[in-house]
């Protein structure tokens, strides 16, 4: 009896402790990426793809831009002498 009834409970909680994800409502998610392939992106109710080299010109141009933040643009600069 005792047993059933920690079972019954320990059931009923399983779900509880089992969410492995932090998703929330209306909050977009991370990109899904395959490094070898390419991302695929989910935008505006559509799909799109995005081969590997593509997404990496996109990055190399941003970082090049006044969009990049300060603390990433000093990392890549050298120091004068």
């Amino acid at each position: 009896m005792k047993t059933s009834r920690m079972l019954m409970v320990s059931l009923l909680l399983a779900p509880l402790f089992a969410s492995a994800h932090n998703f929330q409502l209306q909050q977009r998610v991370a990109p899904v990426g395959v490094s070898d392939k390419g991302e695929l992106n989910y935008a505006d109710g559509n799909f799109s793809y995005q081969k590997l080299e593509q997404r990496a010109a996109q990055w190399k141009s941003a970082s090049d831009t006044t969009y990049c933040r300060p603390q990433l643009r000093q990392r890549h600069e050298r120091p004068t002498d």
